[in-house]
């Protein structure tokens, strides 16, 4: 994954959980986010609410939509394979930060394709959508 690729995951997987979120809890930012930051943003997000969620890198998102999924799935009656991408991009974004891959450039193809098909056919929400 090129970093112009994560970066516009990271922007539009934002987007689309911050549009998302509020459908299914008034309470959004401590209902179904703060159970899932890790223990230094869960801080962060205590003294700067919601704010801090413009913050949020890729892992914490794909995280966030990982423990959501069953709501957002059934909102907007995704198939199940999904799910599998947000797996997969998680593991394959982990093996790559972790450096517990053995060939990166495939591990770079396969967050390409992944990420690729997760943005144009389920995700939307394109970057001249948001400066609108």
């Amino acid at each position: 994954m090129n970093s112009q690729m994560y970066d516009d995951l990271s922007f539009r997987l934002r987007a689309f959980l911050r549009e998302e979120l509020p459908h299914h809890s008034a309470l959004w930012w401590d209902d179904l986010v703060m159970p899932f930051l890790t223990t230094r943003n869960r801080r962060n997000g205590e003294a700067w609410g919601a704010k801090l969620f413009m913050t949020l890198d890729l892992a914490e998102l794909l995280r966030i939509a990982e423990k959501n999924w069953d709501l957002i799935s059934r909102r907007h009656q995704f198939p199940s394979r999904v799910f599998g991408l947000i797996k997969n991009l998680q593991l394959a974004r982990n093996a790559y930060a972790h450096r517990t891959c053995i060939d990166e450039a495939s591990l770079w193809h396969t967050l390409d394709q992944i990420s690729i098909d997760l943005l144009d056919n389920y995700i939307g929400c394109d970057r001249q959508d948001e400066a609108a």
